[in-house]
């Protein structure tokens, strides 16, 4: 009888730490586009054909109800900020494993080829956790990822966002807003657009110093690269790999950048899939470095609009044309 008022009186303390637990996190952790992407993923589901994955500058540059105009497809947008690309390889397998996905458009950002320590710091990222719908690839993802200390941060999310419990008022006053619990859209400068798409007008000042050079690049992106062409082939699904434009400062604060386009052109010869390089866009009429970007490397509402334009054109075009929409520096 002793044995079992312990373990009641241990599983009451564990309930109780489960439950205080759950509403700091609902208090610290942020308003998160999760809580609208993964409602419209699961709704969509049936219909789901066309999948973008990529980091913050596929989410908000390229619109789904744009791309099935003309792609004639419907798609979703599950790119995440600060996706990589071993992240945007699972979350295509689950997609793969829970829809009828025929065509993938992984967006790209140079910056994940950088062969800079930074990027070797790629863990168990909840984000994506919880955007694996299917029980086989999380079981997956975390054989791959976790890590022992990672069992408090998944438990008490409220952990990594503890700096921020000024917001917690403004957090909790969201989450039971009617717009919130209804999964409509908020009245903020960046807000929730639909099917993963993050739609934003803002166009700020860009403060960021950025003078890197990819003369020496990443072997293990490119690795992870092949691996998700494999990934793609073995299922057949057809898979489109580009980057998006940036401000021209930005490409011109970056030395040797024509490294990383010759190497992703020459895989994408080797490998069979199209890589179209946006910074490369012939004219690039339209794109005004002042009014369609965010900062230097993220495209607006505006931006978006005249990108997704581009993006329709290169990858509904045959091989020919595609190629002909691009003036790649040559030698």
């Amino acid at each position: 009888m002793t044995h079992i008022k312990r373990l009641s009186k241990l599983a009451a303390v564990i309930l109780a730490a489960v439950i205080v637990g759950g509403l700091i996190n609902f208090a610290l952790v942020p308003v998160m586009y999760e809580h609208w992407a993964q409602h419209d993923r699961n709704g969509y589901s049936d219909r789901i054909d066309t999948l973008i994955v990529g980091d913050s500058l596929t989410m908000y540059s390229v619109q789904p109800s744009l791309l099935d105009k003309n792609a004639k497809c419907f798609s979703f947008n599950s790119a995440t900020a600060a996706q990589f690309l071993d992240e945007s390889y699972y979350l295509i397998k689950d997609f793969i494993a829970r829809e009828h996905i025929k065509t993938v458009y992984l967006g790209l950002d140079y910056y994940r080829f950088y062969n800079v320590e930074a990027n070797d710091e790629n863990g168990l990222s909840d984000i994506i956790l919880k955007r694996l719908n299917d029980p086989g690839v999380k079981a997956e993802y975390l054989r791959e990822k976790f890590k022992p200390d990672d069992i408090f941060d998944l438990l008490f999310r409220s952990r990594v966002y503890s700096d921020k419990i000024t917001q917690a008022a403004s957090n909790v006053k969201t989450k039971l807003s009617y717009e919130y619990r209804h999964y409509l859209p908020l009245n903020e400068e960046s807000s929730y657009y639909d099917r993963g798409f993050v739609l934003t007008y803002r166009n700020e000042p860009e403060t960021e110093e950025h003078d890197i050079d990819l003369a020496n690049l990443r072997t293990a992106e490119f690795d992870m690269l092949k691996k998700t062409v494999e990934l793609c082939a073995a299922n057949g699904v057809k898979l489109n790999v580009f980057h998006t434009p940036m401000k021209y400062a930005r490409m011109d604060s970056i030395k040797n950048y024509g490294v990383f386009l010759n190497a992703m052109l020459e895989m994408s010869e080797s490998c069979g899939f199209r890589y179209c390089d946006f910074n490369y866009y012939r004219g690039r009429g339209g794109l005004s470095d002042d009014t369609c970007f965010i900062n230097s490397s993220h495209l607006n509402g505006r931006g978006s609009e005249i990108f997704m334009d581009w993006f329709c054109k290169a990858f509904t075009a045959s091989d020919e044309e595609c190629g002909g929409l691009f003036d790649y520096p040559t030698g």
